[in-house]
């Protein structure tokens, strides 16, 4: 998450913390007040839903080392 918002456009919550505790694993973000996608017009879902898919896009360029 930290790669990605260093190096792309895309908005990404900023990461406080990552830990593992026993089996489990844990990221500490911080908060933004949102609305569900319930709440939104047809015409307001088919906007986050484009810029859902042009995020894909980009992320799919990434490659690992």
């Amino acid at each position: 998450m930290r790669y990605i918002r260093y190096h792309t456009n895309i908005l990404v919550l900023r990461v406080y913390c990552d830990f593992e505790d026993e089996d489990a694993y844990y990221l500490v973000t911080e908060y933004v007040k949102g609305v569900s996608m319930l709440r939104l017009m047809d015409d307001q879902k088919a906007v986050v839903c484009g810029e859902i898919q042009d995020h894909f896009v980009m992320l799919k360029t990434f490659t690992s080392n």
